[in-house]
């Protein structure tokens, strides 16, 4: 039987968004007058989501893992020390970019592309070992019941505004199995109207083909597509 996998899901949107955005600062002209601005927007998002997932690790996941395997917890703990210093520089370094005058950028601009391939690497290093050596304990230490109980207390800590940005960040990163079977559990728990907020920032970025096939997968109802769509249609028009 396959197990619950606490960092699967969210580490595809976070490897996806860190890989899409490293791609986005090598494209943008920093020196320019216009246009650097939405880069420096999505890499604080990024840095945001990436402190708050480590925060629901340390809350909620890191206290089964301790138990489990105390040593491999300090190592991870540790790990996470060095990826939250290098957000605090990568944030420092982007206050700098954002109040250097034009002659200046290009140099902090190659800074701020290097400094976030390194942190790429870090966390792609930092997230293998989580889904192999962490998962191994969590799994051999604890129950589903209590890996399902961890799971839901991360998400009662996260507002439903919120929640929908994670799962516009994570969607599209999932195979077309992983988002029927998200979507699909979402929809038969919660009421039509709430279900259709959560998801819509989700749907808009797939696009109507990729979230109509996804629901077609999932079993949802046509008439709860149809709707779907045509909620999001009002509110960009």
């Amino acid at each position: 039987m396959e197990r619950i996998d606490l960092y699967a899901l969210v580490h595809k949107g976070l490897r996806a968004e860190l890989f899409e955005t490293a791609t986005e600062v090598a494209r943008t002209e920093f020196a320019g007058a216009a246009g650097a601005e939405p880069t420096l927007r999505r890499v604080r998002c990024l840095l945001g989501f990436l402190d708050e997932h480590a925060r629901h690790e340390d809350s909620h996941i890191m206290p089964l893992v301790a138990a489990q395997a105390p040593r491999l917890a300090a190592e991870i703990a540790a790990e996470h020390l060095r990826v939250e210093a290098a957000h605090q520089g990568l944030g420092a370094l982007l206050e700098r970019l954002e109040r250097a005058p034009l002659e200046l950028r290009a140099g902090l601009a190659r800074q701020l592309h290097e400094e976030l391939t390194l942190l790429v690497a870090l966390h792609v290093a930092h997230m293998q070992r989580e889904e192999s050596e962490v998962n191994r304990a969590l799994w051999a230490g604890h129950d589903d019941a209590l890996l399902g109980a961890a799971h839901a207390a991360i998400l009662a800590d996260i507002a439903p505004q919120r929640l929908a940005q994670w799962l516009e960040l994570m969607l599209p990163a999932m195979h077309a199995g992983e988002r029927a079977e998200l979507i699909g559990g979402l929809h038969a728990k919660m009421p039509r109207e709430a279900f259709e907020r959560l998801l819509a920032p989700a749907r808009h970025r797939l696009g109507e083909s990729a979230w109509s096939k996804c629901a077609a997968r999932a079993a949802i109802p046509a008439e709860h597509v149809r709707f779907v769509a045509s909620a999001a249609l009002e509110r960009a028009s």
